[in-house]
C-alpha cells in the first residue's frame, strides 16, 4: 500500500488511488468523504484492496489530498499557473 502524501499522519491508509500518470497514492477514505461531496465514498467501493482510477495527474491530487490534512499546506505562489488551474478544477469536480 503506498503511503500517505503527508509525512507522519497516523490516519491509516485504506484506500489506494491510481493517477492518470500510472502514480500511485494512498488515501483515507474518512478524509475524502468529510472534505469532499463528490470524492469517493466508502459504499461505493466494492474492493479496498483494487486501486480505484482517477483522471487528475499525481502532482495536482497530491496537492489536493494535502489539503485535507491538518497540516501546513505549501504556498501556491510557488506553484505554476497551470498547476493552480488544474488544482481549482479538481477542488470544483470534487467539491473540495
Amino acid at each position: 500500500i503506498p503511503s500517505s502524501i503527508v509525512s507522519g499522519c497516523q490516519i491509516p491508509i485504506n484506500l489506494v488511488l491510481r493517477l492518470s500518470d500510472d502514480i500511485f497514492t494512498g488515501a483515507h477514505k474518512v478524509n475524502l468523504e468529510a472534505h469532499s461531496d463528490r470524492f469517493l465514498r466508502a459504499d461505493s467501493i466494492e474492493d479496498m484492496h483494487e486501486p480505484v482510477d482517477l483522471t487528475e495527474m499525481a502532482e495536482i491530487l497530491n496537492h489536493l489530498m494535502h489539503g485535507m490534512h491538518k497540516a501546513k499546506f505549501g504556498l501556491l505562489a510557488m506553484l505554476s499557473c497551470n498547476t493552480v488551474f488544474a488544482l481549482g478544477e479538481a477542488a470544483e469536480k470534487y467539491v473540495v
